[in-house]
């Protein structure tokens, strides 16, 4: 089998932002056995196409080598994850006058930001 991955960020309209990450493997798939394949997205890779975009797609296009006309086609849809954020007011506000805040949010990834 042939196994072409594909990894898109999505605008809200449904349109490609930009292509993440391409994969193409060719693997083997035992009579009655299931065929599994990890796919590893750092967040480095996504970070600068999904300022703009909170969904990706993962598609999968898997063609059958002896016989091409054989193709299947999978597609999975994801949100990223959207952490929250508290804003604290920490002194009484005036108009026209500066203020001061407490701003609060979690880093969801593992790496730093």
């Amino acid at each position: 089998l042939s196994v072409n991955i594909s990894i898109q960020a999505m605008r809200y309209t449904g349109h490609p932002a930009g292509n993440i990450q391409t994969e193409v493997t060719e693997q083997k798939l035992l009579p009655g056995e299931d065929l599994s394949i990890p796919i590893l997205v750092p967040f480095l890779t996504y970070q600068k196409y999904m300022v703009h975009c909170r969904n990706m797609t993962f598609s999968t296009i898997v063609t059958d080598l002896q016989n091409k006309e054989n193709r299947y086609l999978a597609e999975r849809h994801i949100n990223l994850m959207d952490p929250p954020i508290s804003i604290n007011v920490i002194d009484e506000g005036r108009v026209n006058q500066p203020m001061t805040v407490e701003m609060v949010f979690m880093n969801p990834v593992e790496d730093t930001l």
